[in-house]
């Protein structure tokens, strides 16, 4: 059985792509590498190639452009198991704008806050194409609302993803307090 990267490799060579900016390939296995066990669209174009994680917050926009300009672009979906499938330019861009955080099976604010950190230590995810995010030294709760100002102007994807969970841990915050004050009268 091929690994996904000799599958990358195989592939490339049968379709003839990328045919310059073959070095796009390599910058592939690190992603792949990086983001093990993920599900991916991995898009093939004359001029290069880009794997692109999914469900980890990356920035749709980095798809879309050749999604929507790129004749020569060709799609796989790459499932967990590095089984890879073609797939047309609007399946590509649909999945591209999946969110990282399925919030209907978050039961905490603690969760909730884990799994936002997670994603906000990636430097990928928070720093902009030709920029880096500014300065914000915590990914805790008090700093979220700069984080969505920070993603507003640079991943709309992940602006959307902040609001919501700014939203759903005050809603679970509030939850969970008025559960212990419930358990606190409960035991008077």
């Amino acid at each position: 059985m091929l690994t996904m990267l000799e599958t990358m490799t195989t592939i490339s060579k049968v379709e003839m792509l990328p045919r310059y900016y073959k070095e796009d390939l390599d910058r592939d296995f690190d992603i792949a590498i990086k983001y093990r066990n993920n599900e991916y669209i991995w898009m093939l174009r004359e001029a290069g190639s880009l794997l692109f994680p999914l469900r980890i917050g990356a920035n749709p926009a980095y798809l879309a452009n050749y999604i929507q300009s790129d004749s020569t672009a060709i799609f796989y979906f790459v499932n967990a198991d590095g089984k890879f499938t073609k797939i047309e330019k609007c399946e590509a861009e649909i999945m591209s704008r999946q969110e990282p955080i399925n919030f209907e099976t978050i039961n905490t604010s603690k969760e909730l806050e884990i799994k936002v950190k997670q994603i906000l230590k990636d430097k990928n995810i928070t720093n902009g194409p030709f920029e880096q995010s500014p300065s914000i030294n915590n990914s805790c709760r008090v700093d979220w609302e700069k984080w969505y100002e920070w993603f507003k102007d640079n991943n709309k994807l992940m602006a959307k993803v902040m609001r919501s969970a700014i939203a759903f841990y005050d809603d679970l915050d509030f939850k969970e307090r008025r559960m212990k004050q419930a358990k606190r009268l409960q035991n008077y």
